[in-house]
C-alpha cells in the first residue's frame, strides 16, 4: 500500500508516473547497496516496488482522504460563521492591522495596534468614535501582569470594548480606563495621529510654549518635524523666542534628511527674522557638509546680511571644503 506521502504528492503533481520512476531507481539503487532508503519511507526494496506497482494502478482512487470527523467540524464552523455573521479573519485567527507600535524591555512589553479609522477624545485618553470595522488593541505586559484593551466596531459603527487582566475577561471599568489613558496619548503623539487637529487643540489650550514642551518629548525624527512644521503652519509669525525654541528643537533632530526637509519647508516663514542666531545655528547642527553646504546656499539667496554676515561667515568656514581631484596628466 502506498503511504499519504505517495497520495499527496500525486495529487499535487496530477502525474503518477515520474514519481514510481523515482521510487523504482530507489528500489534498485537499495537492492545493491547497504545504505537504509531513509528517504523513501521504507527500507526494503520489495516494500517500495510494491508502493510503485500500486501508485500506476489507474483504477485506484489517487485523492487523499480526509476523515470523516474533520469534514463535520469544517462544516459546522461555516454554517456557525454565515448564521452568526462571524469574521472569518478572527475565525481562523487572523486579523490585520494597518498602523502598529511595540516597545520591549526584558520582561516588559508594551503594544498597540490599529486599523480602519479612528477619532480620539480632545486629551487623546480615551476612544471617541471609529469607522465601521476599526480595531484598536492596547496591550501591556511588565512580568507582574498583563492588560489588554480591545475597542472594535461593528458594521454600523458602534464601538465594543472589552477588558483582560491576567487573560481574564472583567468589565470596562475605571481601571480599564486608567490603563488606557496612560498608554494612548504617548502613542498617539509618537506615531503622529492627526498631527493639524492635535496640535491645534493643544496651541489653543496651551499655547506656542505648550505646544513646544510637547514636540519636545516626540522621539520620532520624522514625527517631530512634522509636528514643527505644522506649529510654523498654525502659528503664523511665532514670536522671536518661540521662533528660536522651534529651530532649536529642529536643530536636536537625528536626521540631516529630515532636517533638511524642515529647513525647505519653513524658511519663508521665518525668513529675515532672527537669521543670525536662529537659521544659521539650525544649519550647523546637520552632521553633513553636503548639506551644510546646500541649505547654506538657500539661505544666502537673496538675503541682506547686515549684521548677520559675521554669523554666516562662522557657518561657512566651519564646512569643509570639498576636495578637488588633480588633473591627470596625459601621456
Amino acid at each position: 500500500m502506498p503511504t499519504a506521502c505517495d497520495d499527496w504528492v500525486i495529487a499535487q503533481s496530477g502525474d503518477s508516473t515520474p514519481y514510481a520512476k523515482s521510487l523504482a531507481r530507489v528500489a534498485e539503487l537499495g537492492s545493491s547497496s547497504w545504505t537504509p532508503m531513509l528517504a523513501s519511507g521504507a527500507g526494503k526494496p520489495k516494500a517500495i516496488f510494491a508502493r510503485v506497482a500500486t501508485l500506476l494502478d489507474r483504477t485506484r482512487n489517487r485523492l487523499p482522504s480526509v476523515s470523516e470527523p474533520i469534514v463535520m467540524l469544517g462544516g459546522l464552523l461555516m454554517l456557525l460563521a454565515v448564521s452568526q455573521g462571524a469574521d472569518f479573519n478572527r475565525l481562523l485567527g487572523i486579523s490585520n492591522f494597518s498602523n502598529r507600535w511595540v516597545e520591549s524591555n526584558g520582561s516588559f512589553r508594551r503594544e498597540l495596534k490599529m486599523r480602519g479609522e479612528i477619532h480620539f477624545t480632545a486629551n487623546d485618553t480615551e476612544v471617541e468614535g471609529m469607522s465601521p470595522g476599526a480595531r484598536l488593541v492596547v496591550e501591556q505586559s511588565d512580568g507582574w501582569r498583563r492588560r489588554l484593551v480591545d475597542f472594535e466596531a461593528d458594521g454600523q459603527g458602534a464601538i465594543h470594548r472589552r477588558y483582560w487582566s491576567d487573560g481574564i475577561e472583567e468589565p470596562y471599568n475605571e481601571e480599564a480606563k486608567r490603563f488606557l489613558a496612560k498608554l494612548l496619548p504617548q502613542w498617539v503623539r509618537e506615531q503622529g495621529i492627526d498631527i493639524p487637529e492635535r496640535l491645534g487643540r493643544i496651541v489653543a489650550g496651551k499655547g506656542a510654549d505648550g505646544a513646544l514642551d510637547e514636540i519636545r518629548s516626540i522621539r520620532s525624527a520624522n514625527v517631530k518635524r512634522r509636528y514643527l512644521e505644522e506649529l510654523f503652519i498654525q502659528a503664523g509669525l511665532l514670536e522671536d523666542r518661540h521662533l528660536l525654541r522651534a529651530l532649536k528643537l529642529a536643530g536636536e533632530i537625528g536626521s540631516d534628511y529630515d532636517k533638511r526637509l524642515f529647513f525647505e519647508n519653513v524658511r519663508d516663514r521665518y525668513a529675515g527674522r532672527r537669521r543670525d542666531s536662529a537659521g544659521f545655528g539650525f544649519i550647523d547642527s546637520l552632521s553633513s557638509d553636503y548639506n551644510r553646504r546646500l541649505l547654506l546656499s538657500h539661505a544666502l539667496e537673496g538675503a541682506e546680511m547686515g549684521q548677520s554676515l559675521p554669523r554666516a561667515l562662522r557657518s561657512i568656514v566651519s564646512v569643509r571644503p570639498t576636495p578637488v581631484e588633480p588633473p591627470r596628466q596625459s601621456c
